[in-house]
């Protein structure tokens, strides 16, 4: 742990959650085991043989497997209701209190979620208030890769309105397992209803009639 630990520069005082199911549970087991780093830290010469890639894809297992050991992450959310004009304004924001295992890890995400913290106020507080309206345009969905279409085969369901399909879809996990979403893909690619020029997945209209 120390040597991981020394490895990505984050030093905590390691949490020994025992045998937590969250983590570890073989009966779940269904395609292949959790991705862990092994016993071997690689050297400074070894990461620097690493592309960049691979450093990205290696830091981000050995971050998220010493996240299980770090403290938990806590915040203070708080939710604030302006009155105007009787027409009620809602506005959610958290304040960080413990940065926990969110230390291993930081994107522009968080960054923003800093800058909007709210301010501090009091019940009954007259506050002055600027309304506006905002006026824009929504962007058509963007076409899927290859990448994202065996995510959305995972998460599928989200659009589909009739309850019976939503459970049912619920209950076998999306369509196709981790090991056979990227066969069925190909399959359908071999029969011509998709094709797929410079990783952007298009229909046919072979596939187009087919629907």
């Amino acid at each position: 742990m120390a040597k991981y630990q020394q490895l990505v520069g984050k030093s905590f005082n390691a949490i020994n959650r025992g045998n937590n199911k969250r983590f570890v549970d073989s009966a779940n087991v269904g395609e292949h085991y959790a991705i862990i780093p092994t016993k071997k830290v690689p050297t400074e010469k070894s990461l620097q043989s690493m592309n960049a890639d691979e450093r990205n894809i290696y830091f981000e297992i050995v971050n998220t497997t010493l996240a299980m050991f770090h403290q938990d992450y806590e915040y203070d959310e708080k939710t604030i209701l302006t009155n105007v004009k009787n027409i009620e304004f809602k506005t959610v924001g958290k304040t960080e209190l413990v940065k926990g295992w969110k230390e291993l890890f930081s994107s522009e995400k968080e960054l923003k979620e800093r800058e909007d913290s709210l301010p501090v106020v009091f019940q009954d507080e007259m506050v002055q208030s600027k309304i506006s309206i905002l006026e824009g345009t929504t962007m058509p969905p963007k076409p899927y890769t290859e990448g994202q279409l065996i995510t959305m085969m995972k998460t599928c369901g989200k659009s589909v309105e009739d309850e019976e399909e939503i459970e049912m879809l619920k209950s076998i996990e999306g369509i196709g397992t981790e090991a056979t979403r990227s066969g069925i893909i190909e399959t359908i690619k071999k029969h011509g209803f998709i094709e797929v020029r410079k990783n952007i997945v298009s229909i046919t209209p072979k596939g187009a009639l087919l629907c």
